[in-house]
């Protein structure tokens, strides 16, 4: 019996190297196909060095084409990092961004359609936030989508979907801020837009005193320190109140411009062009009020 198990171990190691054997062999032929397809390639590229044997290690002895660098570029690891903190909302940044994360989830998804939104690339953002389910999203997350949210349909004129959205995660976000996590500005700037959209300018300005108290609650001396300026401002045109609204706006344009704690080179044109924004806001030419008589639309 003894033997017989050996004899049976013998031939299961013979089988085992045949099998690596004839591995190895295609593998070895797979490599030569390869090879020989290439050198066929080489001769008719350059048939000038049809007489030179080339062989696949000495490909890069070729004169280089314009399609070569770019598959270098696509290919090789970037040598210069790109980060939201030195380059800020920037198309280089984005195309940087989605480069690295190619399937993004999570955060780095939120990411992509924070920058989406800032540089005005609706349609791609709302397609992203339309494939999320806001309610598996943890919430320091879900709070960005809802502040996604929001600013879409604020910035693409459907100010009743704006207030849907508001009004279905106003109770998550108001105890979400009592954590004092991220994206409470941002929440509060979208609260007060889409209010004074709907009307009720006195709860709209609530929110904007609401940006002053937590940032000196929580000793913000960042370029965030002028954003309840800008959003009073776009308050004010959407008021109708046009000379105090054109006064403020160059006020708060002074103020951008020598503001002396700026950490980036970006944050104060960043700024300049939130302010310049709030124009898309004043009445009456860019507004349209519906047949209906419903909340007026703001026209991109």
């Amino acid at each position: 019996m003894a033997r017989l198990f050996a004899l049976f171990i013998a031939a299961l190691i013979f089988f085992i190297k045949v099998m690596l054997s004839a591995k190895r062999s295609n593998s070895i032929t797979d490599a030569e196909i390869q090879s020989r397809r290439l050198r066929n390639y080489q001769r008719q590229a350059h048939p000038e060095l049809d007489d030179i044997r080339i062989h696949p290690m000495t490909v890069a002895a070729l004169p280089r084409t314009d399609m070569d660098d770019l598959i270098d570029h696509a290919v090789m690891p970037s040598k210069q990092t790109i980060s939201l903190e030195t380059h800020g909302p920037s198309e280089e940044f984005l195309r940087y961004f989605e480069q690295h994360h190619p399937c993004a989830e999570g955060a780095d998804a939120m990411t992509i359609i924070e920058l989406q939104l800032a540089l005005h690339h609706y349609l791609p953002a709302e397609q992203s936030l339309r494939s999320m389910s806001p309610h598996l999203l943890e919430p320091n997350l879900r709070i960005r989508y809802v502040n996604a949210v929001m600013k879409l349909y604020i910035m693409t004129g459907r100010t009743e979907f704006a207030l849907d959205c508001f009004t279905a995660y106003q109770g998550f976000a108001e105890e979400y801020l009592q954590s004092g996590g991220n994206g409470i500005l941002s929440y509060f700037d979208n609260a007060a837009s889409v209010l004074a959209l709907a009307g009720d300018f006195e709860e709209a300005q609530r929110y904007c005193q609401a940006m002053r108290t937590y940032i000196a609650r929580f000793q913000i001396t960042d370029m965030q320190y002028l954003l309840p300026d800008i959003t009073h401002v776009k308050l004010l045109f959407l008021q109708n109140e046009m000379d105090a609204a054109e006064q403020a706006f160059q006020d708060v344009r002074f103020r951008i411009e020598n503001f002396p704690r700026y950490e980036q080179p970006w944050n104060q044109q960043f700024l300049l062009d939130l302010l310049d924004q709030t124009r898309l806001f004043a009445p009456p030419t860019e507004f349209e009020v519906g047949e209906d008589g419903g909340m007026p639309t703001l026209q991109i």
